[in-house]
């Protein structure tokens, strides 16, 4: 397995490949192959917005599959970010998220 180091040194790198090096190595955690920060940044960005989602959205949008994990941990970083459970045409329940307001100061 090729180490951070052994990648940042070799040099048939592109310019697109040099970027995502340095984006990766300032990531918290991978899962899925899509950045952990970057499915809490876009699941951020699009509730701010006034946007809203179902776990079936998170998967859609962001392949995000435990959008209720990011959920809580935006939570945990301080957003207010809300849960209204809704019951599908299979009779199933969901939580669809959404944020009333912006960042708790």
């Amino acid at each position: 397995m090729e180490t951070q180091q052994d990648f940042c040194n070799s040099g048939s790198r592109t310019a697109t490949e040099e970027t995502i090096a340095t984006h990766n190595l300032h990531q918290e955690e991978i899962k899925n192959g899509v950045p952990k920060v970057s499915q809490e940044r876009g699941i951020l960005q699009y509730l701010q917005a006034g946007g809203t989602l179902t776990p079936m959205d998170g998967l859609r949008l962001f392949n995000c599959w435990a959008l209720s994990s990011r959920i809580s941990d935006l939570n945990k970083k301080g957003f207010n970010i809300q849960a209204r459970m809704e019951t599908g045409e299979n009779g199933k329940t969901y939580a669809r998220y959404f944020m009333e307001s912006t960042r708790e100061e």
